[in-house]
């Protein structure tokens, strides 16, 4: 890989990624289901209360906008695929590069259905 970006300046990676980023998802052909959507939005927002769950977009932000000085990644956008398996990974402990294991405590208390409530939220934001 890196003899494919020798000559890539750091501008060059910021043009990258700002044409990535503004991409659109096409969703022509996807029916979400508005229930799944509106658990995943309400378990984004708000977190789980009964499951001492905090709201995502505490440390994710929302859908365009990182929290100043975060070093969390946005979420919106992804393929809900992509993030059902990494938060199956934090929940199974698979994954382990969050800190103070925060992630894989949340992880570990979600159903699958509120995990793919989330991803599928996040996917059409």
């Amino acid at each position: 890989m890196s003899s494919i970006v020798d000559g890539v300046t750091t501008q060059d990676i910021k043009d990258i990624a700002a044409y990535f980023y503004s991409q659109r998802r096409n969703h022509a052909n996807i029916k979400p289901n508005q229930t799944t959507i509106k658990l995943g939005k309400q378990i984004y927002t708000q977190g789980i209360g009964a499951k001492q769950i905090k709201a995502c977009v505490q440390c994710h932000g929302t859908a365009r906008v990182r929290l100043q000085g975060s070093v969390y990644p946005l979420l919106s956008r992804q393929h809900p695929q992509y993030l059902i398996r990494e938060l199956n990974a934090f929940k199974s402990g698979k994954r382990h590069n969050d800190a103070d294991a925060v992630m894989r405590g949340y992880a570990k208390k979600l159903s699958a259905k509120e995990i793919n409530a989330v991803a599928e939220y996040l996917s059409t934001m």
